[in-house]
């Protein structure tokens, strides 16, 4: 009984999640132009040092990952970083 349950919660960090808009229109994953967004989210946090650009330099690098390989994993971090930047604003 046990283990059924915890094969239920079992998750694949590198499994493919799915593609968005992007990923249909043009040549699919990696979203480049989801990737492109998430560098100069990164890049306009150099320079400044705060609790909020901290949390959206996560975000930045997490939104990267997440839509250059579409895995499971990644959404999951950059979801929760998307949580940490509302809850520091």
């Amino acid at each position: 009984m046990n283990s059924q349950i915890t094969n239920k919660f079992q998750l694949n960090f590198f499994e493919f999640d799915h593609g968005f808009c992007e990923s249909k229109f043009f040549s699919g994953h990696p979203e480049y132009l989801n990737v492109i967004s998430s560098l100069l989210m990164l890049l306009l946090t150099i320079g400044k040092t705060d609790n909020l650009i901290f949390c959206l330099r996560i975000n930045g690098i997490s939104s990267m990952l997440y839509h250059y390989y579409g895995t499971i994993g990644f959404g999951i971090i950059d979801r929760a970083s998307m949580i940490s930047v509302a809850i520091s604003a």
